[in-house]
């Protein structure tokens, strides 16, 4: 499944570029997303991402493994490109 963080959505509508939210607004969407998808799906939900989609997927699962070492929700995390510096 494919989401789109809200400012991108809003660059593909405007043909505008623009920077990032705070990373913690882009962490709390994600998280949400996550919340959802985990309520829908049985099993095991890998997350990933491309460019700034992988480094707050990345993000996310380091703070869920830091809230439950034992029993981190998050079993793994693909990435299709990383920023080099944070946005």
């Amino acid at each position: 499944m494919c989401i789109d963080f809200p400012y991108m959505q809003q660059m593909q509508e405007t043909g505008k570029r623009r920077p990032p939210p705070p990373i913690a607004q882009t962490l709390a969407q994600f998280a949400e997303w996550y919340a959802l998808l985990d309520s829908l799906f049985e099993g095991p939900l890998w997350i990933g991402g491309k460019s700034m989609g992988g480094r707050v997927a990345t993000l996310f699962a380091s703070q869920q493994l830091a809230r439950e070492p034992s029993s981190s929700t998050v079993p793994g995390v693909v990435v299709a490109g990383y920023p080099f510096h944070p946005p």
